[in-house]
């Protein structure tokens, strides 16, 4: 059975670009979004391809992965089963040393949100580290946000979210300190009147 072991980071700046031998756009949805198997539907500008893969292993690192290469016809007819919108991105390939980074630029509403990949071939192989990788993300929440959550939340949308969070924290913030200070107030009107009775 293929194990993909991949290793994910995210990106501190754009410096990848000038960096990178080749671009491509890929169009991408699910069809499955359990963490223990997700089923994705790729379109790569002229190929596509079904992919299956398991749960990450323990380290997050590997896990099993099954890719077949469709028509992009029946690419087309997947896309429109798939859980939610698709997701589109431009992809640009790094060689460092004979290592790929794949650095994914995602686009409309996920726009910001840029990750780079490390395909290896093991799991303790040694590879060079760019000044632009960041943070490793590998087998943590954020990569489970980019298989799961993302397809189905737009990053334009949970951001939007975070900030009304925020904002009625704040509200709530105010809303005490405003009840504190009216109380304070009574309380030394009801001292002062209190010491002339």
């Amino acid at each position: 059975m293929p194990i993909e072991i991949e290793r994910k980071f995210l990106v501190k700046n754009l410096d990848f670009i000038k960096e990178s031998s080749h671009k491509k756009s890929i169009e991408q949805g699910y069809l499955s979004k359990d963490p223990n198997r997700t089923v994705r539907v790729r379109i790569e500008e002229e190929k596509a391809f079904l992919t299956i893969k398991g749960k990450s292993f323990d380290n997050g690192t590997s896990r099993i992965e099954i890719e077949i290469e469709i028509s992009i016809k029946d690419a087309r007819e997947l896309m429109k089963l798939c859980l939610s919108s698709p997701i589109k991105k431009i992809r640009y390939l790094i060689n460092k040393n004979g290592f790929i980074f794949e650095v994914d630029v995602f686009k409309n509403n996920n726009e910001g949100l840029i990750i780079a990949e490390l395909e290896l071939n093991s799991e303790k192989s040694e590879f060079p580290k760019p000044d632009w990788l960041g943070e490793e993300v590998t087998g943590q929440i954020n990569t489970k946000f980019i298989h799961c959550i993302l397809p189905s939340i737009p990053l334009s949308l949970l951001t939007l979210t975070y900030l009304f969070a925020v904002f009625n924290m704040s509200f709530a913030f105010i809303y005490l300190v405003y009840i504190w200070c009216i109380f304070g107030v009574f309380k030394l009107i009801y001292t002062k009147y209190t010491k002339y009775v």
